[in-house]
């Protein structure tokens, strides 16, 4: 895995169940999701809900080892995908912009608001 990219897979009694591809575009100051997927069979079952938990997570721990006191962590999301959206929206994500042909949503996480 080359560095700064994270790869988290989530797996349940059939197999891998979940999916979290992260790339630090500028340190751990600034992290792009390269893709996040759920496997069909675990839709609304709250695994998709954990996986962006966790991926928050670890990215806030690689920023606060870091000594940053925020990170942002942003996705491009397909206009047409609302489930992808209410996820992100459910984990605080902003919707920004319009990117090409996907929405750009954005967390900012502050260590000491």
């Amino acid at each position: 895995m080359p560095m700064g990219e994270e790869l988290l897979l989530g797996r349940d009694a059939d197999g891998i169940v979940a999916v979290s591809w992260t790339w630090e575009e500028d340190g751990p100051g600034l992290v792009k999701f390269l893709a996040a997927a759920v496997a069909r069979r675990a839709w609304g079952t709250g695994v998709s809900d954990a996986l962006i938990a966790e991926t928050i997570d670890r990215t806030a721990a690689r920023a606060d080892a870091a000594g940053l006191d925020h990170f942002l962590i942003y996705g491009l999301i397909h206009p047409n995908n609302a489930n992808s959206q209410a996820m992100v929206a459910r984990h605080q994500f902003t919707y920004m912009r319009d990117d090409d042909d996907h929405q750009e949503w954005v967390l900012r996480v502050d260590f000491n608001p």
